[in-house]
């Protein structure tokens, strides 16, 4: 009896050598990433209130390799969007003394740890909204912002600490979007317009995005020297704004109505037996 008793307690022992030897990876990336802490949560107060002092960037890259050890020693989903958003940050964060390169790099890596983290754990509306931020940053108007927003959207559509975020996104890329999807998406920004408690930021972005297409109109206008090429470019991208003509509004139905009327009888008046059409412009 004494002998089994011994052994029962060896093999206990032993399973917990093994289960302590198992959970170490797990105890260390939370240990790690523990020290990274204080860091996230002052870039995030200093993101979300806009302004003030954040961290200083010593403190940003030791939480980075705190953060690296953390990934290393357990490469959960966690882990890797904890320090997507540290070094989103740090990034972003407008008073560091880093260079572009450097900002880009980071933005690069915080891209590599979204699609990793995001990869594993889907359901994540933030870390989809991260994702097509960095993405803006990196790739500027693109498929690959539009389908990292439309996955945060599906995910998380009612998180309202995000709307702002979104629509500024909505906005930025809204020539990328496909008619079905913005057909869905205008029904979305009323939604939340709706419900949001700061409509007038609502009316800021967009004010804001329109002036954005009016300049990006009027630059692919004025690339082309001559009065032709310009006036087909205007004629191409239906500047005038009309529904019915990409001429103009005074080519619409409701314009040329009493013309369309008078033109029939002025004609066999004056007996005119050939029309020619020519530029006016």
């Amino acid at each position: 009896m004494k002998s089994i008793s011994w052994l029962l307690r060896g093999a206990l022992a032993l399973g917990g050598v093994v289960l302590a030897v198992q959970a170490w990876p797990v105890t260390r990336g939370a240990w790690e990433a523990q020290k990274a802490d204080t860091v996230v949560s002052q870039l995030r107060r200093f993101n979300e209130q806009h302004g003030g002092q954040a961290a200083n960037l010593a403190d940003v890259v030791a939480a980075i390799g705190a953060l690296d050890r953390a990934v290393a020693a357990d490469p959960v989903a966690g882990r890797y969007l904890q320090r997507s958003e540290l070094v989103v940050g740090g990034a972003l964060t407008p008073y560091f003394s880093i260079t572009l390169d450097q900002r880009v790099a980071w933005l690069r890596s915080a891209e590599s740890d979204l699609v990793a983290g995001l990869g594993a754990a889907p359901a994540r509306g933030v870390a989809w909204a991260r994702l097509a931020t960095v993405r803006q940053g990196l790739q500027g108007t693109s498929r690959g912002v539009v389908d990292a927003l439309m996955m945060s959207i599906d995910t998380s559509p009612m998180l309202s600490t995000i709307w702002l975020a979104r629509l500024q996104l909505i906005f930025d890329n809204w020539v990328a979007f496909t008619p079905a999807e913005r057909e869905r998406l205008g029904a979305y920004v009323a939604q939340t317009w709706r419900l949001s408690t700061e409509r007038l930021w609502f009316a800021y972005l967009s004010a804001q995005a329109e002036i954005r297409e009016a300049q990006r109109i009027k630059k692919r206008i004025l690339r082309h020297e001559d009065l032709e090429g310009r006036f087909t470019e205007i004629y191409r991208l239906n500047s005038w704004g009309s529904g019915e003509s990409a001429s103009g509004p005074g080519s619409s139905l409701a314009e040329t109505k009493n013309l369309r009327e008078r033109l029939p009888q002025l004609v066999e008046d004056l007996s005119i037996k050939t029309i020619v059409t020519t530029q006016v412009a």
